[in-house]
């Protein structure tokens, strides 16, 4: 009997052994399912994130199409201007040498060409306004 009984002692402590790894066993899985959970929310958000930040994206490259339309048809613009600017004043240096022809009977000399101040014609100022836009 005392043999059965050492036997039945040792079953026990090892029971109980078995019984305490459970409950540990069971703590940690219980933290382990609360990490996933709250892993699993981060997740969720980051996702959330991705996708507002794809949508911010895409607006902003429509954005910057329509920007880049209204530039160039500003610049088109702006060069049609410049242009009839040009004709316009030189239609009325013209006039006002005529009339400075037939009042006084001298004829307007032009200015020489180092008092002639330089300006970059409308188109050079156009493209250059134009490769601003697409490297920017």
């Amino acid at each position: 009997m005392s043999g059965s009984l050492i036997l039945e002692g040792v079953l026990a402590a090892l029971l109980l052994a078995t019984i305490a790894y459970c409950a540990l066993l069971e703590q940690r899985l219980r933290a382990l399912k609360r990490d996933q959970t709250s892993l699993n929310g981060t997740v969720r958000a980051v996702n959330g994130a991705i996708a507002a930040a794809r949508a911010h994206i895409a607006a902003l490259k429509g954005s910057s199409g329509k920007t880049v339309e209204n530039l160039t048809m500003h610049a088109a613009a702006a060069r049609a201007l410049a242009d009839e600017l040009t004709l316009l004043i030189e239609v009325g240096k013209g006039t006002a040498e005529r009339i400075q022809e037939s009042t006084t009977g001298i004829a307007i000399l032009p200015p020489p060409e180092s008092e002639i101040p330089t300006v970059a014609p409308a188109e050079e100022a156009a493209e250059k306004l134009e490769k601003k836009s697409v490297t920017g």
